[in-house]
């Protein structure tokens, strides 16, 4: 069987400013919000094989921001209609990612925030730290463009690729990271 890896993306609540306040205002916790994943064959075509997407009910801030609904356009109706329990999540994600998966590559320390929010709801991380790596160095490094600079879903511009879907939803943003390694595979870089 072909070795397959994972690529995980996460959105989380957000409001105004909160970005250069790294979540230090009253009231701002780090919460998952949408959770994207997809597996991946270890070919050179890096093949996607398959894929979920589901939204996650914070629990500290179950009112999403005007600013985040602007952001990913995920409405509070759709959280309130679709939105799962954090536990449930974990045990969706871990079905997922079955006994075959070693690696679950990411843009940045989404990881972190999965760590974060198990802290915060009081669970055991299901995963292993060192499962989790994140390819933004990587990717920054090849792109020749500075890490703070931008964010998964600005990888089409900058790396010259159709956007695979709408920016700042999580399976979207997924298939930009696996778009930018498949670019960086045909250059050798990955």
């Amino acid at each position: 069987m072909t070795d397959r890896f994972a690529i995980l993306d996460l959105e989380w609540t957000s409001w105004e400013g909160a970005v250069e306040r790294r979540w230090s205002g009253p009231g701002e916790e780090i919460e998952i919000v949408q959770v994207g994943m997809a597996v991946f064959a270890d070919t050179p075509g890096i093949e996607e094989i398959d894929s979920l997407e589901f939204l996650v009910r914070p629990r500290i801030n179950p009112e999403l921001s005007d600013y985040f609904i602007e952001l990913t356009g995920i409405t509070q109706q759709d959280l309130d209609k679709d939105g799962i329990d954090f536990s449930e999540a974990l045990r969706h994600i871990e079905a997922f990612i079955g006994e075959d998966i070693r690696t679950i590559y990411s843009y940045g320390d989404d990881s972190r925030i999965v760590f974060r929010n198990c802290r915060l709801c009081g669970i055991e991380a299901p995963f292993q730290a060192d499962m989790f790596a994140s390819v933004k160095p990587e990717i920054t490094a090849f792109a020749e463009h500075p890490e703070p600079e931008f964010t998964s879903s600005d990888l089409p511009e900058v790396m010259g690729f159709a956007a695979p879907g709408n920016a700042h939803t999580a399976l979207a943003d997924v298939r930009c990271i696996a778009q930018a390694l498949r670019i960086m595979r045909s250059a050798g870089a990955f």
